[in-house]
C-alpha cells in the first residue's frame, strides 16, 4: 500500500513538474519552441511577451505576440489567453502613452472576464486598470468609479472566504 502510494505521489509530483512554465527569457524562448501549442504554451508566452515589453520595449514582438495568443486561444476556445491577449495589448498601449487604446484594451479584458466566467481576481484587476487608464486620460470621475467597483467585489471575496 505504502509503495502504491509513493508511486502515486511521485507520478503527480513528475506530471506537475513538467507543466511548470519557465521563468527565464531563454527558457521561455526554448519552451515556447519545442512544446505542443496548448493552453500551457499560451500560459508561457505571456510572460514571454512581457520581458520583451518590459525588458526591451520590443513592443512590435510582444504585439506579435498577443496577435498569436488571441488566435490559439480562440482555436482552443480558452478565455484566460483571450483575457492575456487584450492585457498585452493594453500594456503595449500604455507604455506608448496611448491611454484610450489601453482603456478600450483593459475594457475587452473585463468583457472577456465576464464572458468566460475567469477568477475574480482577474475581474478586480480589469477593473482596477481601467480605473488606472481613465486616471491616465484625466476621467478622475469614471476612475474613481470602477476604483470603487474593484473594492467592493474585493471586500465581498475577502470577507466570503475568510
Amino acid at each position: 500500500m505504502k509503495t502504491l502510494f509513493v508511486l502515486l505521489c511521485l507520478t503527480f509530483f513528475c506530471s506537475f513538474s513538467q507543466a511548470q512554465v519557465p521563468k527565464s527569457e531563454d527558457s521561455l524562448r526554448t519552451f515556447l519552441q519545442t512544446k505542443p501549442k496548448d493552453t500551457l504554451y499560451i500560459w508561457a508566452m505571456r510572460p514571454y511577451a512581457l520581458k520583451l515589453i518590459y525588458g526591451k520595449a520590443n513592443y512590435k514582438a510582444g504585439d506579435s505576440i498577443a496577435n498569436e495568443i488571441k488566435t490559439l486561444s480562440e482555436k482552443l476556445n480558452y478565455g484566460r489567453g483571450i483575457y492575456f491577449h487584450y492585457l498585452i495589448k493594453a500594456i503595449i498601449a500604455t507604455n506608448q502613452s496611448k491611454y484610450a487604446e489601453s482603456l478600450v484594451d483593459f475594457k475587452k479584458c473585463l468583457e472577456s472576464v465576464e464572458k468566460y466566467k475567469l477568477n475574480y481576481v482577474l475581474r478586480v484587476a480589469s477593473l482596477n486598470n481601467i480605473s488606472l487608464a481613465n486616471s491616465n486620460l484625466g476621467n478622475n470621475d469614471e476612475a474613481m468609479k470602477y476604483a470603487l467597483k474593484a473594492i467592493e467585489i474585493q471586500e465581498k471575496y475577502i470577507f466570503t472566504y475568510w
